[in-house]
């Protein structure tokens, strides 16, 4: 699907489908909805609107319109706290709250009469769940207490995790709550896409992972328990029977700006660099088969030292042009890395263009580029060339691409030069990406159409196990070394490439129904014996290796590890 900053799905189940953890499925109209991690939490919450569906509806829908309440002080009938920090961050005011029952909008839309936020109460967070307590007169044990309650208050009789002791699951809720308050605790000094992960116990040892809390609590939300506690997921068990109702999620930002990620390509690794192909921070960079190679500079030697080298068997010109992008720029300003494309025409003669394309996992509505040299930054859509922009500059220079219409956000960047005698090289020195422009976010919705019935997903395809490895770990009671395997298990991922059709703003209709997999759950058979594997594997495919006995492009990918020797074949 394009980009949309917020997207909504839905499905009606009887209570009779079977679930993949075992837990009863609720019957009524399950709807769930996620967003741009870069947004954060909409502080004046999500809104959950409905309205009986119309055949003649082919297209666009009308969105609905919320009435403001009128009051700006926390009360059981609002939504937000009156205070100073928060009119600064915030401005707007989302319709009263009247508790779990449906109220009525300007138009023939009708609205669930609670928002759906966070289980966190803070005097700067502007967000409150019906019924919590006002945090500037309640104990602040009170408010932890209310809060938790709340977040259990979400799953009804559903557990967390299937099996979960209800002590584990309350420690496991007050663990989120703590991340929740460190997320909102600077708002609005601080924006919500900007709270970096917890650090590791671990350490300067510790793996690092480019993830932002935002990101993690909506990888989290996949899980639809988490999604309910999170406020991310609710089941409509008012439908009337027969009746076919259009759902609409309206978030409320306001003034408040969205969080625009920036990448520095040029801080991959290099080996990645050197195949021309790779990830990197929700990217896909490809150079072209022209015979553009890939390399960086670095501000910063391993040691933290600054030596702003390109690398060693880099060509000279990716040297020269690397100089000239940083001249004048004052050593705190200059950027951490760049990437440096060149082309050779192999001893005479004209180089051809150097070029680079950058993939955007997450479409944008703008894109910035920090670029040296001379050449074009093309935006494309969907294939479709929607923004060009032409750079001429030896010194580092940020030209801007914007897309024209919500419908056809950025998803790819080209960055070319022009070609020269001998050799050409072009600087890219980062990508900032504006989910929503460079306005505030504002208002958002969603819709989504008469939903059907939910469906079972097709069945996976057949995995593959192959033994990798045998070590040895250290038991720590016994301090003795113990042996274990490692598998590699891998499936066919399926062709999704059909069901991106209709969009949530002007075309809901036409969008799919809710039939593609997020998740699997795996089982180990080692003999007659079968045990789940723990927790579920989230669908983000990979390229399928050469080699490979499966046949379809791409392919799904899980690692059983630290298992002890089987006696016996083992299948997962």
């Amino acid at each position: 699907m394009p980009n949309y900053v917020l997207g909504l799905q839905a499905g009606v189940a009887t209570g009779h489908e079977p679930t993949f953890d075992g837990q009863r499925m609720q019957a009524g109209v399950h709807l769930r909805w996620s967003f741009v991690a870069a947004l954060g939490f909409p502080p004046g919450g999500f809104w959950l609107c409905r309205r009986k569906a119309s055949e003649s509806d082919s297209k666009r829908i009308p969105p609905p319109i919320l009435t403001p309440c009128g009051r700006d002080q926390a009360t059981s009938t609002v939504t937000y706290a009156d205070t100073e920090v928060v009119r600064a961050g915030y401005t707007g005011n989302p319709p009263c709250t009247i508790g779990p029952n449906w109220g009525k909008t300007d138009g023939e839309w009708e609205y669930w009469g609670e928002p759906f936020t966070p289980p966190i109460t803070r005097l700067n967070w502007p967000a409150r769940y019906f019924g919590a307590p006002d945090p500037a007169t309640t104990p602040a044990h009170t408010v932890f207490v209310d809060d938790i309650e709340e977040a259990r208050k979400r799953l009804g009789a559903l557990r967390l995790v299937a099996g979960m002791s209800p002590q584990r699951e309350i420690a496991a809720l007050e663990d989120l709550r703590a991340e929740l308050v460190r997320l909102v605790m600077h708002f609005p000094l601080v924006l919500l896409g900007q709270i970096p992960i917890p650090p590791s116990a671990a350490g300067a040892n510790a793996p690092k992972l480019n993830l932002t809390l935002m990101e993690q609590l909506l990888l989290l939300a996949l899980d639809p328990y988490f999604a309910r506690v999170l406020g991310l997921y609710f089941v409509d068990t008012t439908a009337q029977p027969g009746v076919k109702y259009d759902y609409a999620i309206v978030g409320l930002w306001g003034s408040i700006a969205s969080q625009n990620p920036v990448v520095e390509p040029g801080l991959a690794a290099a080996a990645p660099l050197a195949r021309g192909s790779f990830a990197y921070n929700g990217l896909n960079i490809q150079a072209a088969s022209n015979g553009t190679t890939l390399w960086r500079w670095l501000k910063f030697d391993p040691n933290g030292n600054y030596s702003a080298q390109v690398d060693p068997t880099a060509p000279s010109i990716a040297g020269t042009i690397a100089a000239s992008a940083i001249a004048g720029i004052p050593q705190n300003n200059q950027p951490n890395a760049m990437l440096m494309a060149v082309t050779q025409s192999g001893g005479w003669g004209f180089a051809p263009p150097p070029l680079v394309t950058f993939s955007l996992n997450q479409p944008a509505q703008a894109v910035d580029v920090a670029v040296a040299g001379s050449g074009t930054v093309q935006a494309f859509s969907s294939g479709t060339v929607i923004a060009t922009a032409n750079f001429s500059s030896s010194q580092l220079t940020v030209v801007n691409v914007a897309a024209t219409s919500l419908g056809q956000p950025i998803d790819q960047i080209v960055v070319s030069g022009t070609g020269g005698w001998l050799a050409e090289c072009i600087a890219i020195a980062l990508l900032r990406m504006y989910p929503v422009g460079a306005q505030s976010i504002g208002t958002q919705y969603a819709i989504i159409h008469a939903p059907g019935p939910i469906h079972l997903p097709a069945a996976p395809g057949d995995p593959i196990t192959t033994y990798r490895r045998r070590h040895a770990d250290i038991e720590p009671a016994s301090l003795t070394l113990v042996p274990h395997s490692l598998y590699d298990v891998v499936w066919p991922a399926p062709n999704t490439a059909a069901q991106q059709i209709g969009n949530p703003i002007s075309d809901p209709a036409q969008l799919p129904p809710p039939i593609i997999p997020i998740g699997y759950v795996a089982e180990r058979e080692d003999g007659a014996a079968v045990a789940s594997l723990p927790g579920w594997t989230t669908t983000r495919s990979i390229p399928t290796p050469a080699g490979s006995g499966i046949t379809t492009p791409n392919i799904y990918r899980l690692v059983d590890s630290l298992r002890p020797d089987p006696d016996r074949k083992s299948v997962v």
